[in-house]
């Protein structure tokens, strides 16, 4: 059992489809191996370097990140990789 950033007052809900047409694109994996369907939940995060090292420190790696996002493979407790990006 693990526990994310919870967003408490929620005042926007984003939806992104993503329709790959050619070339190499992030979610290739996913697609390939998974098919369709919800590949990663994002949370905004105030402090995106604290909330990245507290995933990590339970043992969840980064697989992609800059320095306003990143994407962690946590597919093991629930088939979802999360996404944190930094608020503005």
């Amino acid at each position: 059992m693990c526990s994310f950033p919870t967003i408490a007052d929620a005042v926007e809900t984003v939806i992104e489809i993503i329709q790959p047409l050619e070339g190499r694109f992030v979610n290739k994996e996913f697609l390939d191996t998974v098919g369709e369907g919800v590949n990663h939940i994002a949370f905004e995060v105030d402090d995106l370097a604290a909330e990245r090292a507290r995933l990590e420190a339970m043992g969840f790696k980064p697989v992609y990140h800059s320095p306003v996002f990143a994407y962690f493979d946590t597919r093991s407790q629930g088939n979802l990789m999360i996404e944190l990006k930094q608020s503005h």
